[in-house]
């Protein structure tokens, strides 16, 4: 817990709706995306790192303060959990997103979302499973869309978009 007096140690309470989806930990928003050519793990690194600088909400965790309210804080953030698994067959993916959806996310250790790179030498799918507190559907889009242009030009200026 954290002291609720101190304005550092938490930026944002969450917020009403934030919390009808924190009680319900499978509420996942997963989109994949099918990448033609080899990805490395640290290609994939790269990319997350790079959309978490443009990502306000892909670099905060949840505290609770003292009194058992919950804040989004950047202070002490682990780091984003990118997973790659050997791809087995064309449809692979399917059973590695329903696997990966059903996996509580850590809101105290990490931003709450995963990525998983169902990885073949040719083909890959991207699998991204991220909680409904941080994002929606046409959010995750968005990240995704940013996620591709970074793995197509590492070199690429992010943009910080504002909180």
């Amino acid at each position: 817990m954290v002291d609720s007096q101190d304005p550092k140690k938490h930026e944002r309470r969450v917020t009403s709706i934030e919390r009808v989806f924190r009680r319900s930990p499978y509420s996942v928003v997963t989109l994949v995306a099918r990448i033609k050519g080899h990805v490395t793990e640290e290609m994939l690194a790269n990319a997350v790192s790079r959309v978490q600088q443009r990502h306000p909400l892909l670099r905060v965790r949840i505290v609770e303060d003292d009194h058992g309210e919950p804040w989004f804080t950047s202070e002490g953030v682990r780091e984003i959990p990118i997973e790659i698994v050997p791809r087995e067959s064309d449809d692979h993916w399917i059973q590695v997103a329903r696997k990966m959806g059903q996996l509580p996310f850590e809101f105290d250790r990490r931003p709450a979302i995963r990525f998983v790179l169902v990885q073949w030498a040719e083909t890959s799918e991207l699998v991204i499973l991220c909680h409904h507190i941080i994002c929606d559907g046409l959010s995750l889009a968005y990240l995704a869309r940013d996620l591709m242009e970074h793995l197509g030009d590492p070199t690429r200026e992010v943009e910080v978009l504002p909180d």
